[in-house]
């Protein structure tokens, strides 16, 4: 979570993009004609489609009682 002024965000895409946008001075991001732009946008979202689903998915089934866990192989 951060605050900058007024502004409050707790997502940390919507965090990310807005330290970009508003101090980056274009130092920290690839014009949509750079020939790696879609290298980076690759990378710049491979969290929200990768880790997160992830944790997502153990904080779920941390929950859950040991035999619940047990019944999904692909529990922790």
């Amino acid at each position: 979570m951060i605050t900058d002024g007024d502004v409050v965000l707790a997502e940390s895409g919507a965090i990310i993009e807005y330290i970009v946008a508003k101090y980056g001075k274009g130092r920290l991001v690839l014009a949509a004609d750079h020939p790696d732009f879609a290298q980076f946008l690759y990378w710049f979202h491979f969290a929200n489609g990768t880790l997160q689903p992830a944790t997502g998915r153990n904080m779920i089934l941390g929950r859950l009682e040991p035999a619940a866990r047990q019944s999904d192989p692909a529990a922790p």
